[in-house]
Parts: C-alpha cells; structure tokens; sequence
C-alpha cells in the first residue's frame, strides 16, 4: 500500500511539474505587458519560415508598425500612459487580426506582423485597415492621440523566404512612413522603382 501510495505521489509530482514547465514555456514567448507574442516567438516564427527552404505555397505580409510619439505620452503623462497606450495597441491588433495571423510586441513601443494568405497587391490596404482600427482603439481606451505607422512587405506565392531582407524592408518602409508624418502605412519599393 505505501508502494502504491509513493507512485500516487510521484505521479500528481509530475503532472504538477508539466504544468509548471507549460506555464514558464508560455511566459518565455509572451510579453508581459501586452499579452502577444514577444521578440522570442516571433523570431521562432521567422525561423520556422526560413528552415522550410521551400517556395511559399500561399502569400504572406510581414508588417513592422511603431506606436507615434509615445515618448511624449510618457513624458506628459507618465509610463503607466505610455504602458496603456501599448495594452491598447496590442488589443486593437488582437482585435483586427485573423486567426492564422501572428502578432508581436518585437519590442519597446514596435509590433510585428505576420498575415498569411495576404496578395502582394493587397498587403498595404489590408495592414492600413489594422493599422487604422488600432488607432481608434488606442482613442476610445486610453483617451490619448497616439497612433501607428506601419512598414509593409508583401510576398508573393513562389518565393523563398530570405527573413533578414524581409525584415529589413518593413524596417526601410516604416522609416518612410515615420518620415511622412505617421499615422500610416507605407509598403516597401524596391529602390529603383520608387516614384520620382
């Protein structure tokens, strides 16, 4: 009986252990203040595009958005402002995305995205309409102004996925965004193709 009563314990013990290994796991790729993905699972996801090696089968966006004048929320108001101006933007992403789509605080006040089965030709409207319905999420929760500029590739069906050169794109194309003001999405134009 005290055998049986042991393996009783030591069983509870392990299931107990799993949970506990579940619960750090998801705290390892969440961020703490958001709720969505952190720099973490994001760049696993990135990593799991680029080990395939193979052509994309379906299209995908990738989308670096920054939240607009943060520091002065924060140094107007404060960080718990600026920190619910960031619960605020993640809950509008939450909000505006599909349930095949990956979102990410990438860090500090930037977000990432990643939009499966989205045409090239449509990658900027669709990240534009995230990206506006963030905002009047940010408005209506925390009653401040601040907004997102986003920087948008999209990649056609076919393509093998270089993750770096995506990701220096959205990064080149939020610049532009930021640029022109914010508050809006700019997609990325390869430089010999950029409008005079």
């Amino acid at each position: 009986c005290q055998l049986l009563g042991n393996l009783v314990q030591e069983r509870r013990l392990q299931r107990s252990r799993v949970g506990e290994f579940q619960i750090l796991a998801q705290w390892a790729l969440q961020d703490p203040l958001t709720g969505l993905a952190n720099r973490r699972a994001w760049d696993q996801q990135l990593q799991e595009l680029a080990n395939s090696g193979a052509a994309l089968t379906k299209p995908l966006c990738l989308a670096m958005l920054d939240v607009d004048k943060l520091k002065h929320v924060n140094d107007a108001r404060g960080h718990d402002a600026g920190d619910a101006v960031l619960r605020a933007a993640a809950s509008g992403l939450r909000g505006a995305l599909r349930a095949s789509d990956f979102a990410a605080r990438w860090g500090g006040d930037e977000f990432a995205l990643l939009l499966q089965d989205v045409p090239p030709q449509h990658a900027r409207a669709i990240v534009e309409r995230i990206r506006a319905a963030t905002d009047r999420q940010i408005a209506e929760q925390t009653e401040q102004t601040p907004t997102l500029s986003a920087g948008v590739v999209g990649v056609a069906s076919g393509t093998v996925i270089q993750t770096d050169r995506l990701w220096q794109r959205a990064d080149a194309a939020l610049l532009k965004a930021k640029h022109a003001g914010g508050s809006c999405s700019v997609e990325y134009t390869p430089p010999g193709l950029q409008a005079e």
